[in-house]
């Protein structure tokens, strides 16, 4: 406080002249100038030290034809002694659950156990390796390991870790398992990845972001691709499961139609100069069930071939607006902001340090 000049102006035992506490600025300026310099000096250290940043953002459009239900073959399917639904499905994921499904744990996974290209490696490496055991922790990430996160570190330096099942689907289980380590990298990875979507338009926004350019472009790259597996097969998993459930009644009744036909076949063979009664009924009886098989039969080969194209009809094509593109420029750290805002920081502290202080001597006297 000694820094602050004593020709300050005269303080008011009762109040706080806010011209007074103007001039008192003015007269001490060269404090807030040296905390704007001070400011200034420490953006530019940080403008240089912060992590690079690049980001490449790519923009879908997922599309599909109208769907049209087969129920139409719903009642002949009754006949057979089956209930067949085929009407619209409301099953499907919907647009508005594509970003929960860019967050999800299989999703990150994947990327996880996919391999990419890095400065100053010739072959592809594996993301979840290039992580933990290659990529050496920035100067920030250093500093937060040896301050907040120092507890966490220490607290899983003397716990033993407990072995967990490898990160994939187990067969006998049906829930993913991680290691810390691998949860770590997930957790890195959720934030390097993300997804918007645009709902008047229905359209999808995945931005991406990377340390280095190559590496950035083909996360994009190979998030957008997982992307489009993913949801093309929650669209037409219903579809599949219709399509299974009639390829196997089709057998069935397939199965029963060749085994009637040869019945009937053998029959008429056998009985071909016989004239009786007895005869002509067992016909007339195999004629029918042929009869009633047969058209259940052939239903059910249509309504296969319709199954199939409403699989093919519920496929989304998938239209890439904006590809992932090699970025040119870094998108973090922006240096000028980053210098201009330290600046305007040091210079408020300075301010409030004077302002604070010309309060506390105007309530210091009036208390004593």
């Amino acid at each position: 406080m000694s820094n602050i000049e004593q020709s300050s102006p005269k303080i008011h035992a009762n109040s706080i002249d806010i011209m007074d506490l103007f001039k008192l600025l003015i007269r001490n300026k060269r404090i807030w100038i040296v905390g704007a310099i001070v400011g200034f000096c420490l953006g530019v250290v940080l403008a240089f030290i912060l992590p690079v940043q690049y980001k490449v953002s790519t923009t879908i459009l997922p599309q599909s034809e109208s769907e049209s239900g087969l129920g139409q073959f719903s009642s002949l399917a009754a006949i057979a002694g089956f209930d067949l639904n085929l009407s619209n499905s409301t099953t499907e994921i919907s647009p508005v659950m594509y970003p929960m499904l860019a967050e999800s744990p299989r999703f990150l996974s994947a990327l996880m156990d996919s391999s990419y290209n890095f400065e100053g490696h010739e072959k592809p490496i594996q993301l979840y390796k290039y992580f933990t055991e290659i990529k050496k922790p920035t100067f920030f990430e250093q500093l937060y390991g040896y301050t907040a996160g120092l507890p966490a570190i220490l607290r899983r330096k003397f716990k033993k870790e407990e072995p967990v099942l490898l990160h994939g689907p187990n067969e006998d289980l049906s829930f993913l398992a991680f290691s810390q380590k691998e949860k770590d990298v997930l957790l890195m990875l959720a934030g390097m990845v993300r997804l918007s979507i645009n709902k008047k338009e229905g359209y999808l926004s995945l931005d991406c972001y990377g340390h280095e350019k190559l590496f950035t472009a083909q996360l994009a790259q190979a998030a957008m691709n997982l992307l489009q597996e993913q949801i093309t097969e929650f669209k037409v998993q219903s579809a599949e499961q219709q399509l299974m459930f009639v390829e196997n009644r089709f057998d069935e009744k397939k199965s029963e139609f060749e085994a009637i036909q040869s019945q009937l076949a053998y029959h008429m063979d056998r009985n071909l100069h016989v004239t009786t009664e007895a005869s002509k009924m067992e016909q007339i009886q195999l004629q029918a069930e042929y009869d009633m098989v047969y058209s259940v039969y052939s239903e059910l080969a249509k309504t296969l071939e319709q199954a199939r194209i409403q699989v093919k009809r519920k496929t989304p094509v998938f239209i890439v607006i904006k590809p992932a593109v090699l970025p040119n420029e870094k998108f973090k750290p922006r240096r000028m902001v980053v210098v201009a805002s330290s600046t305007i920081i040091g210079l408020i502290l300075s301010i409030l340090y004077v302002a604070l202080h010309y309060v506390w001597r105007c309530y210091s006297k009036k208390i004593w």
